[in-house]
C-alpha cells in the first residue's frame, strides 16, 4: 500500500523531497518530468519506498487529485476546485455530461500540464 504524504522541495526537473504524513518522515525521490508530472511545493501525494544502498528512497511519486466540479459549459470543460488546496483547475472531458458529470460532483482526475497550465482530465465522479 502506497504512504502519503506532501512535496516538501522540488528539484529542477529532476525530483526532490517528500515527507510521510504519518511519521514526518522526509525522502529524497528521483521523478523525471515532475513538470509535466503537475508536481509541485505542498501537494498532497502518493508515494512508495524502497532501499538502496542502505539508504530509504520514496518512488512512484504521483499526485493525488480530488476535487469538486465548480463549472461545467456542457461542452466538456470547465473548472473544478482541488479538496485540499482549493486551487481552481481547468478540466476537459470528452462527454462529460454523458458521463453524469455535474456541477456539485465530486471527482478524482489526472493532471497534465500544457502550455497554457494544468489541466484535469480523466474525470471519475466519486460516491462518497
Amino acid at each position: 500500500m502506497a504512504d502519503k504524504g506532501k512535496i516538501i522541495i522540488i528539484n529542477d526537473g529532476n525530483g526532490g523531497i517528500v515527507e510521510d504524513s504519518k511519521t514526518k518522515t522526509q525522502y529524497s525521490f528521483a521523478q523525471p518530468n515532475n513538470v509535466a508530472l503537475c508536481l509541485n511545493v505542498g501537494d498532497r501525494v502518493k508515494f512508495d519506498t524502497v532501499t538502496s544502498n542502505g539508504q530509504v528512497y520514496a518512488t512512484n511519486v504521483s499526485r493525488i487529485t480530488a476535487g469538486v466540479v465548480k463549472s461545467f459549459n456542457g461542452k466538456g470543460g470547465g473548472f473544478l476546485e482541488e479538496r485540499q488546496t482549493l486551487k481552481q483547475v481547468a478540466f476537459y472531458q470528452a462527454f462529460a455530461a454523458e458521463s453524469g458529470i455535474d456541477v456539485g460532483d465530486v471527482v478524482r482526475y489526472d493532471l497534465i500540464n500544457t502550455g497554457y497550465g494544468e489541466l484535469a482530465v480523466n474525470l471519475v465522479e466519486v460516491t462518497e
